[in-house]
């Protein structure tokens, strides 16, 4: 049986990789390369921390902005040290793990 907290951990999950899969289609090139490039400042551990705008957000788009942002923490298990940057870079540009 399986708890409530459970249940809300699994539907986040597929949420997240949704985002990602949306987010690896959605953002054009260029917006990706710059979360790449900038990578090493956007993780902590196994969290991956971006900023979009509101104002892109609410017109369908994923743009990154620090003016009114929506701060996104994806977390990912990942257990070597030495995977963290290729496994965020394969998940921001296949939107797989």
């Amino acid at each position: 049986m399986r708890t409530q907290s459970s249940c809300c951990t699994q539907r986040l999950r597929k949420k997240g990789a949704v985002l990602c899969k949306k987010t690896s289609r959605v953002n054009p090139e260029e917006q990706i390369n710059t979360i790449i490039e900038d990578l090493e400042n956007r993780y902590d551990d196994s969290t991956l921390y971006l900023r979009i705008g509101k104002q892109s957000l609410v017109k369908g788009e994923i743009v990154l902005s620090d003016k009114e942002p929506v701060k996104i923490k994806i977390f990912t298990p990942i257990y070597k040290q030495a995977d963290i940057e290729d496994t965020f870079t394969r998940l921001l540009t296949q939107g797989t793990i």
